[in-house]
């Protein structure tokens, strides 16, 4: 079980990995949730619509781009705190979110089938025991 939830954080990662970045430039972007929540939905909605997985990539991009240039204005334009403005953007994200969701796909909580990225395994490497899978059976996006 433990490997799989290894082997699922991977967009959690590159967001961290991106929040270190920012963080070295001195912007606190606590924010960063919202934006994942965002690019996810846009993303599922993207592939559920298009049947294409690297237009929803792009459309995670995107919306994952316009959430944080409202939240550079916010930080840099407006002045307000990050750390204040960074978590009403995550509630904010919240709510616009689960409106979005429930007007695309309606009041059903049946999971949909979408087209995702297959992991992408480097033989004999990814069957070692236990960290094979978790660490080398990764999409392309994390390889």
């Amino acid at each position: 079980m433990a490997i799989r939830q290894l082997a699922a954080c991977g967009p959690v990662l590159l967001a961290a990995l991106g929040e270190t970045f920012a963080e070295q430039s001195g912007v606190l972007n606590v924010g960063i949730e919202g934006t994942i929540l965002l690019g996810a939905l846009a993303s599922f909605l993207a592939s559920y619509y298009t049947g294409m997985i690297w237009i929803s990539l792009l459309f995670a991009v995107l919306v994952g781009i316009v959430a944080n240039i409202f939240l550079a204005w916010m930080y840099v334009t407006v002045r307000a705190s990050q750390v204040v403005a960074g978590l009403v953007f995550n509630v904010l994200a919240v709510g616009i979110a689960s409106t979005v969701y429930r007007r695309a796909m309606g009041n059903s909580a049946a999971s949909e089938s979408i087209a995702m990225f297959h992991p992408l395994h480097i033989p004999a490497i990814s069957n070692l025991p236990l960290i094979g899978p978790a660490l080398f059976g990764q999409t392309i996006l994390f390889i």
